[in-house]
């Protein structure tokens, strides 16, 4: 007679399980101790790549033909709209 297992698994889930489970250790591993410094840099490099955009003329010249017609206070509710709901 056979015998009934809760889990019915071979050897080939289970090793894709421990895969699994040593990249998931190792991604978070990585999260933990080293995304602060990338994360820094890549707010530097938004940072920067926002300032070279303001200062461009394109930029510029939009900003003066919307100028009274979207105000920042009126972007800062339309955001606050769009988080909530």
């Amino acid at each position: 007679m056979a015998k009934v297992y809760a889990v019915d698994a071979d050897k080939n889930d289970m090793k894709q399980f421990f895969q699994g489970l040593v990249l998931g250790a190792a991604l978070m591993y990585g999260y933990l101790y080293h995304s602060a410094g990338l994360l820094a840099r890549l707010q530097n490099w938004f940072g920067y790549i926002a300032g070279q955009y303001r200062e461009d003329r394109h930029s510029q010249e939009a900003e003066k033909a919307l100028q009274g017609f979207l105000l920042r206070r009126d972007l800062r509710l339309m955001d606050e709209e769009s988080t909530r709901g």
